[in-house]
């Protein structure tokens, strides 16, 4: 073999063994995102063998991060014995804490069962007027959940209470929970807007859900007052009805023709006569004579018949 020949074989052994060298050496990420409370040398290297278990520094926050310069990541590795060299294209590493927010609804649910124990009923509506529904626990972590120290006044509906969050392997952590509790009721109310002359069916009905104390003592909360009645003022759909607002079914219409009746034990006399009011059954309304012209009250029997009441002189009657 010539001596050049040699030197080049040992020019290629040397190569061969710097690169397993540069491949064997633990190479820092950039990015880092931890579940738990300790960063770990596995969490910042790869390649970092049977050093990756041991910790190298706790983790920041639930849901917060904290920046390492070169430096700083250098000293951690030779404190723990890793031989790693701050040489990287980057100059610094984020450490990200992974987290969860706690969903509003599973709060809502523990808080609703508590009040229904302290005695708010079995319907109502929650008004949270402290912001501790921003709980941040742990990425993926089974989380035991409890209302404490309830205090409930069945007056106001106020409430106040502790929340203990306990995620699994970790330390609880209280909130302070402070609001009131609205007891809510359900009420019939129209689903399209119906006419002064059209009759309200169970068909035309629906129901919602209102809290209490925005429903006055006039309105409506019973279906049976509104079946069979009709609309005397505009009712809009899907809003709480006051009971002025419906009447018996309008049977005569104003300006309509109507027979006029005046009835007494000896006989009966009819006339014709022209509605100047509209009604109902047993309403009193005011209607004209067509033949002498003279403007009468009578209350209404039925659809366009009108009772005109003895005694009343009444021209044009048969």
């Amino acid at each position: 073999m010539t001596r050049i020949a040699s030197s080049l074989i040992a020019t290629a052994f040397a190569w061969l063994a710097l690169s397993a060298t540069a491949a064997a050496e633990p190479r820092l990420k950039q990015v880092v995102e931890v579940d738990g409370a300790v960063v770990t040398l596995g969490d910042l290297f790869d390649g970092a063998g049977s050093y990756a278990p041991r910790s190298a520094m706790a983790a920041p926050p639930l849901g917060e991060s904290l920046t390492l310069d070169l430096g700083t990541v250098y000293d951690i590795a030779h404190t723990q014995g890793l031989a790693w060299r701050p040489i990287a294209a980057f100059d610094r590493v984020v450490v990200k804490r992974a987290a969860r927010n706690l969903p509003e609804t599973d709060i809502m649910e523990a808080l609703s069962a508590a009040l229904r124990e302290a005695g708010a009923g079995e319907r109502f509506d929650i008004d949270i007027s402290t912001r501790a529904l921003d709980v941040l626990v742990p990425r993926g972590a089974l989380v035991d959940m409890t209302v404490d120290d309830l205090h409930y006044d069945p007056e106001t509906g106020g409430f106040d209470a502790t929340l203990r969050v306990e995620p699994a392997g970790g330390k609880a952590r209280n909130y302070v929970l402070a609001g009131r509790a609205h007891a809510m009721i359900e009420i019939p109310v129209l689903q399209s807007r119906l006419r002064s002359d059209d009759v309200i069916r169970p068909g035309d009905i629906g129901w919602e859900t209102v809290r209490a104390e925005r429903v006055g003592n006039d309105v409506i909360t019973d279906e049976r007052e509104l079946i069979g009645k009709s609309p005397r003022r505009t009712v809009t759909p899907g809003r709480p009805i006051a009971a002025d607002y419906v009447g018996e079914p309008i049977v005569v219409l104003k300006g309509a023709s109507v027979t006029m009746r005046l009835i007494t034990p000896r006989m009966e006399l009819t006339a014709a006569g022209r509605a100047l009011e509209s009604g109902s059954v047993g309403e009193v309304i005011r209607i004209q004579n067509m033949d002498s012209r003279i403007v009468v009250e009578g209350t209404i029997d039925g659809p366009n018949i009108v009772s005109v009441r003895p005694g009343r002189l009444v021209t044009g009657l048969n």
